[in-house]
């Protein structure tokens, strides 16, 4: 016969690392979705202190080549163009081969451009119309380079 003490015994619930990684995703998809509304909203700087965060709390995020780009986004809104130059240029350099890459070297070409620096937004221009040929940024490339000829 079994003997009961009264004693209940409390079962752990046990998280695998499957269901943490999970978790840890959708909690990462949630900041960056509300800093996304954030920009959409026309909130550039509310945006920007959620995307650093994200960025300080996610660093090995696979997203954090978008968040760097945002984060450019936001200064160039703000006209910050040195800020946005130096945040677009992190995206080109440590992620050259993503897909935000080209839109961040042109947003670097508009902001030198907004810098009355013709010369190195043409430079960089350039090298969007001939490393990127075929791409919808090539083709906003050429149009500027016409304009600023």
């Amino acid at each position: 016969m079994a003997h009961d003490d009264g004693t209940k015994k409390i079962q752990e619930a046990k998280i695998t690392p499957e269901a943490k990684k999970q978790e840890d995703e959708n909690a990462e998809q949630d900041l960056y979705k509300r800093a996304l509304n954030l920009i959409r909203q026309n909130k550039p700087e509310q945006a920007r202190h959620l995307l650093l965060d994200f960025k300080d709390k996610y660093p090995q995020s696979k997203l954090t080549p978008n968040i760097l780009y945002w984060i450019g986004e936001t200064y160039y809104d703000q006209n910050q163009f040195a800020k946005a130059i130096l945040t677009f240029k992190q995206v080109v350099q440590n992620f050259p081969k993503h897909h935000k890459a080209v839109h961040a070297l042109l947003k670097i070409a508009y902001a030198y451009e907004k810098l009355n620096d013709a010369n190195n937004a043409r430079f960089y221009l350039k090298i969007i119309a001939q490393d990127y040929p075929g791409s919808e940024a090539a083709k906003k490339a050429r149009e500027k380079l016409k304009q600023l000829d």
